[in-house]
């Protein structure tokens, strides 16, 4: 991030992914199946990104995707074809509940601008929408 937050190719944008659920995952089913959701969720952003973008994940069950020179519009559809993606793995998956990730992202696109803010405002972003997940979820219940 420090490299890429000196460059002057610009836009970077930046992803942050979170697993829904799995602390309910691992006191269900155990610590190795919510280490296969982890496994799951690792395969699909790598299967997702390109080459040159940057995955790493960053706490239990969250990671970070860095999209050197992308814009917020791009960053938006890979959050969407990311979450397809994991639509497709719960049709096929013989995982005990759905894999179900929130994402938010944040763009960086002039010099004056720190990466480390960025990733804060995407993160914020992503608990939004986790958030709004819940309370959906919690009055179709």
């Amino acid at each position: 991030m420090e490299r890429l937050n000196k460059s002057r190719k610009l836009p970077t944008g930046i992803i942050i992914g979170d697993i829904d659920d799995l602390k309910n995952i691992n006191d269900n089913y155990g610590h190795k199946v919510g280490d296969d959701y982890i496994k799951k969720a690792s395969e699909i952003f790598n299967l997702t990104t390109r080459n040159e973008d940057i995955v790493a994940r960053i706490g239990g069950d969250e990671f970070a995707i860095i999209l050197p020179e992308t814009g917020y519009s791009i960053a938006r559809k890979l959050c969407v074809r990311l979450a397809n993606e994991c639509c497709k793995l719960n049709k096929s998956s013989d995982l005990p509940e759905l894999l179900k990730i929130s994402f938010g992202c944040a763009v960086k696109d002039n010099q004056e601008q720190k990466l480390k803010n960025i990733f804060e405002i995407a993160d914020q972003e992503m608990y939004k929408r986790k958030y709004e997940k819940a309370k959906i979820q919690n009055r179709s219940k």
